[in-house]
């Protein structure tokens, strides 16, 4: 039997991905995008350990964190605290296309509705829209608003239980989108890494980003 080459180490740790979900007894769908979107973390964590001078390194390393963390939250059946996650890794990638600096000041990396504005202004190729979107709809949840489906009521019994009025394959459909679109925001700003770090293997690329994904990266930035 031939085995396919694990250049970088990709597929033993997605196999071993596959494995710690398991127990949560996904369907298919849940459990495939669930596979696609850490594909798509382990590519930002391969950039940022390739590329020791990355611009914006700590906003990238947040939005791992964030999206990760987002999975962890719906498999626990933590809803606002999904939507905790999915306000910073808006904020985070709102200031890479920014290019915020933190020169120590107290508001520096604030993201304010004007910035949003601007972004969806001037950045026709970048899906602020769908994104800003998301973000005022998780701010509703965060602070508690009455447009946020939240059992406020809840006992501690009930909490310990559970803390989730969406479903968990809507609520990974949901990450898989965000993650997604963040993406294809990143590919505008770190292309240049991304095709040195896997200029000999554009198929362990195409693998981490699937089909769509690729497509959209290799149309913009592979074309001669």
């Amino acid at each position: 039997m031939i085995i396919a080459k694990d250049i970088y180490g990709f597929k033993s740790e997605i196999s071993d991905y596959r494995n710690m979900i398991a127990p949560f007894g996904l369907n298919l769908q849940s459990n495939n995008l669930c596979v696609s979107i850490f594909k798509q973390m382990m590519l930002l964590n391969f950039i940022i350990a390739n590329n020791d001078s990355l611009p914006y390194k700590s906003f990238m390393q947040s939005i791992i964190y964030d999206v990760l963390s987002s999975q962890i939250s719906i498999l626990n059946k933590r809803e606002r605290y999904f939507h905790l996650n999915i306000r910073s890794i808006v904020e985070h990638t709102a200031r890479i296309s920014l290019q915020k600096v933190d020169n120590g000041g107290e508001f520096d990396l604030f993201v304010r509705k004007d910035d949003f504005e601007n972004l969806k202004a001037n950045n026709s190729d970048e899906n602020w829209i769908y994104l800003h979107q998301n973000y005022t709809q998780s701010c509703a949840w965060v602070h508690a608003s009455t447009k946020a489906k939240i059992n406020i009521n809840a006992t501690f019994n009930e909490l310990l239980n559970s803390d989730s009025h969406s479903s968990i394959n809507k609520q990974i459909t949901h990450l898989h989108k965000i993650a997604s679109e963040v993406l294809s925001i990143i590919f505008n700003y770190y292309h240049v890494e991304i095709l040195s770090s896997f200029y000999r293997n554009l198929n362990e690329l195409k693998y981490l980003l699937g089909n769509s994904l690729y497509t959209i990266f290799h149309e913009r930035f592979c074309k001669s």
